[in-house]
């Protein structure tokens, strides 16, 4: 038999989802009522534990530890407890628990639950659904239609009414409640303690009954100055009150007790503050907010100025400046006028003297300006170099904290320099003209009187007064009439300039050094102003005819590179390089000229008529040069076959002409400095000569006494100071000369002799010597100061033979370069422009590439072929003194005539005249210059 299942409406899908729809919507309230129920019972805890800390602080006054950590640890504490119970309600909203609370609100005796679980069993598919009898598919559907209609009968106001979260409600306001009548009734006592719960870092007194008002509160003193302090105590009676300085948390504070005054005040007074501190009041268990002492500094020196007025011999004006901007420096005597501004008041101030360790100080009182009471002044004069150490004392006696230290400079007067700047050091002259003499005189201060002496053949030295006017720079000319002094060719005439300076007490002197001038013949002077006028012609002579060369080379090149690239068969390309060719071969006739023309210029110099001939032949190879490129053009040949030719043509012109000119005077070049060494040690060897001769005076003296002896043996040490300095430096100037040469095999002997002759010198006790004589002299001892001086002298004239056989190898390794090749009559000719470069074996020393360079030395005479405005040269080339009259008239290279007023000053004075303790000065400055300049 069949049965058939009972049909009702609802039934099926919609009745699961109607039946889920009404578990969700009472799970949804019961969560939000859950929600408020956990958000209540957190206020209500927090409100609990924040009156609990209040109460706590109130009757115990809880530490800052507790305070800082209470409130944190009080949220954290409700934090967690809304996690809890937020927790708890959403894990009782699940649809079994929902549908039971159904099941008991609706009295429905579990049908709401039986038709869940009719749901749920289908869904998990626990049981086969087409196993199943349709009877008991149709009591299933029965059971969850019912279930569905039994749930939507019922309100999820009733399954979850909000009474749920009426006790936690209740609770909350109750607490909040109590809160806010604690801060309406103790709104003192609420703030207190809601101002230390939530800011505990601020210092917030603990509560008490009683208010403090005090004064003066925050307060400014000055050092020392007494403090009253006054409170009145409102809220109840005081038994006692302390007033206490110093942090609250300091356990060192110490109360001082106040006295009562009446009507709730008290009062106490602290009768001395020395520094920025707090204070409070308290009374009984309560106090007062804390209040801060500013205790102003001791006077503080705010600025010092100061003018400066050097002695009256200086010559400088008076200076002003501030510490610590402007130094304090001046020579012995100068005074220093010191003005020191505070900050307050005051009734003195005082300089002490700090000399330095193993000395005494002293102290200099300085007194209150009359302009201003916050400053004080006083008059300084420098003795030494030392350092100030100032303080002042206010108004009520009191010194400043700190001593301000100023460093003073005592100045060294240095001695005078002496230069003779006209003529040079090593000069010709003949015997009938007239010398234009220029000497200057420089001090630090003042040139009072200036000499020159002059010396013939070694006889006594005849002073001439030259008129100064109290300077620090002082030049003074003078015309010497050699006529009269009836010298001959061969004659020697020696001068030298002395000055002294404006000092007042133990004038210093200065002597230039030595001017030696050579009388020579007329016939003597016409050759050598001949050779120095051709010299610096012959240079650029050969340079234009060099630069004419390498100009064709490089348009050759450029045009043989455009030919190689260019396509052989675009003919228009082709055709235009033709052009340039034609162009390069006409300019090669043209250059062939100018060579020409530069070779019938003829100079005074034998060297330059051979060398005439090789431009002669550079240009006759131009030409036939471009001869035989038309040739080759001729011939059908292709344009890089001509560009070959004529690069091969011009190359074989460069090489001879390197070879012939160019090599050998870069070779003079390399060699020159060797040559020329030799002369300087010469002059060195009779520059300490010179002093020995001097010191000779000295010989039998142990200690020297006598003033003015005293001054001249300091001259003598700084001159011994410079020959020492000088030939530190010769030596490295031979061995960078040496080390340029390279590895030349046919210069590799002359490098390792001047390398040896270095060596040997350093390791020579010359400047053992040297510094010996110069320690002897600063300490007067005449009998050392010759020895060491002589030894050094000794040891030097050792060696100045081998420093000319150094000279005459370079000279020989020089000739080697002019005579592979040439007539005998070219080495003549390298000999005389040897001579005219000052490279010539000398009559004592050597090669003197200062005393007989035509370039380096002074001439003087007249030349009888030369036009009426003068004939002579003088230093340099340029100047020269003329016939006629005792008017000083002189040339320059033009025929120009040139006034007195126009001789030169100091612009020609060498490095070596310059003493030592100016040079570093100059070359410090130079060098700063020159970084400036290339920035």
């Amino acid at each position: 038999m069949a049965s058939v299942a009972p049909t009702t409406t609802g039934s099926g899908p919609d009745a699961q989802a109607s039946l889920y729809r009404q578990l969700r919507l009472v799970a949804n309230r019961l969560r939000t009522i859950g929600t408020c129920e956990s958000i209540c019972w957190a206020l209500a805890t927090l409100g609990v534990l924040f009156l609990s800390l209040a109460w706590m602080d109130i009757i115990w006054q809880l530490p800052m530890t507790v305070r800082r950590w209470g409130v944190p640890i009080a949220v954290l504490t409700v934090l967690c407890l809304f996690v809890w119970l937020l927790y708890r309600r959403f894990s009782s909203t699940n649809k079994e628990l929902i549908a039971r609370r159904l099941d008991e609100v609706g009295g429905t005796g579990g049908q709401i639950l039986s038709g869940l679980d009719m749901i749920t069993q289908h869904h998990s598919g626990k049981q086969n659904q087409t196993s199943l009898s349709p009877l008991a598919n149709g009591i299933a559907s029965v059971a969850v239609t019912q279930a569905s209609q039994r749930a939507a009968g019922i309100e999820s106001s009733a399954a979850a009414p909000w009474s749920i979260a009426k006790r936690s409600a209740l609770i909350a306001g109750a607490v909040a409640l109590v809160t806010a009548l604690f801060s309406v009734f103790a709104p003192h006592a609420f703030s207190t303690s809601a101002k230390r719960l939530f800011a505990p870092s601020v210092d917030t007194p603990p509560y008490t009954p009683l208010q403090f008002s005090v004064s003066p509160g925050d307060v400014t003193l000055t050092y020392g100055q007494p403090l009253e302090v006054s409170v009145e105590i409102t809220g109840g009676t005081a038994e006692q009150a302390h007033l206490v300085v110093g942090d609250p948390t300091s356990v060192d504070s110490v109360p001082v007790s106040m006295f009562p005054r009446g009507s709730g005040k008290w009062q106490a007074v602290l009768p001395r503050v020395l520094e920025s501190t707090s204070y409070f009041v308290t009374a009984d268990r309560g106090r007062s907010e804390t209040y801060q002492i500013e205790v102003l500094d001791t006077p503080k020196i705010e600025s010092i100025d100061y003018t400066i007025t050097p002695p009256a011999y200086t010559n400088l004006p008076a200076r002003k400046g501030r510490h610590p901007q402007d130094a304090i420096a001046g020579v012995s005597g100068t005074e220093v006028q010191l003005s020191i501004l505070a900050s307050r008041p005051l009734s003195g101030g005082t300089v002490r003297i700090d000399q330095g360790k193993g000395t005494e100080t002293e102290s200099v009182t300085l007194s209150v300006s009359q302009d201003d009471p916050q400053s004080v002044v006083g008059r300084m004069t420098i003795e030494r170099s030392c350092q100030w150490h100032v303080s002042v004392q206010g108004a009520n006696g009191v010194e400043s904290e700190w001593e301000i230290p100023i460093e003073v400079e005592l100045l060294i007067d240095q001695p005078p320099i002496a230069r003779i700047t006209q003529p040079r050091p090593r000069s010709y002259a003949t015997q009938s003209t007239k010398i234009p003499v220029a000497v200057v005189g420089e001090d630090d201060f003042g040139i009072a009187r200036m000499r020159l002496y002059r010396i013939v053949d070694g006889s006594r030295p005849l002073p001439v007064d030259l008129p100064t006017d109290g300077s620090r720079v002082v030049q003074g000319d003078v015309m010497l009439p050699l006529e009269s002094f009836g010298l001959e060719a061969g004659d020697k005439l020696t001068l030298f300039a002395r000055v002294d300076d404006t000092r007042p007490e133990r004038s210093q002197g200065g002597e230039s050094p030595l001017t030696e001038i050579e009388i020579i013949s007329q016939s003597d002077f016409n050759r050598m102003v001949a050779a120095r006028q051709g010299q610096q012609m012959l240079e650029n002579k050969f340079k234009q005819a060099r630069r004419m060369m390498e100009q064709l080379a490089t348009e050759a090149a450029e045009l043989q590179k455009e030919i190689d690239a260019a396509d052989p068969n675009d003919k228009e390309q082709q055709a235009k390089l033709k052009e340039r060719m034609k162009q390069l071969q006409q300019k090669m006739r043209d250059v062939a000229e100018q060579l020409e023309k530069l070779a019938e210029q003829e100079l005074p110099l034998e060297i330059d008529k051979q060398w005439n001939d090789l431009l002669r032949e550079q240009a006759k190879a131009l030409r036939e040069a471009a001869v035989a490129c038309e040739n080759v053009a001729k011939e059908g040949k292709s344009l890089k076959e001509q560009a070959d030719e004529l690069q091969k043509q011009l190359d074989k012109i460069r090489q001879k002409q390197d070879q012939q000119i160019t090599q050998p005077m870069e070779m003079l070049k390399k060699i020159a400095p060797l040559i020329a060494a030799e002369s300087k040690f010469a002059q060195l060897v009779a520059q300490q000569r010179a002093i020995v001769d001097q010191m000779n005076t000295y010989r039998n003296q142990e200690a020297v006494r006598d003033q003015a002896d005293r001054q001249r043996m300091v001259e003598l040490r700084d001159e011994e100071a410079a020959v020492r300095e000088a030939l530190s430096v010769l030596l490295e100037e031979v061995e960078a000369s040496a080390e340029r040469l390279g590895d030349d095999p046919e210069l590799q002997e002359l490098k390792q002799s001047s390398l040896e002759f270095v060596q040997a010198v350093r390791e020579s006790p010359i400047d053992t010597d040297l510094k010996a004589a110069r320690s002897a002299m600063s300490e007067f001892n005449g009998i050392d100061g010759y020895a060491k001086a002589l030894s050094a002298l000794q040891e030097m004239e050792k060696f100045l033979k081998q420093c000319q056989s150094n000279g005459q190898q370079a000279s020989d390794c020089l000739k080697k370069k002019f005579q592979p090749g040439m007539p005998q009559s070219d080495s003549n000719s390298l000999q005389q422009m040897m001579n005219q470069l000052g490279l010539n074996p000398g009559s004592q020393s050597g090669y003197s590439m200062r005393g007989n360079s035509g370039q380096n030395v002074g001439l003087y005479g007249n030349q009888p072929f030369a036009e009426p405005a003068g004939g002579g040269q003088g230093d340099d080339g340029r100047l020269a003194p003329a016939r006629g009259g005792d008017r000083t008239a002189m040339t320059n290279s033009d025929g120009a005539l040139l006034d007195q007023s126009e001789l030169p000053t100091t612009s020609r004075t060498s490095a070596r005249d310059v003493p030592l303790r100016y040079r570093q000065q100059a070359e410090t400055y130079l060098r700063r210059l020159a970084e400036q300049l290339d920035q």
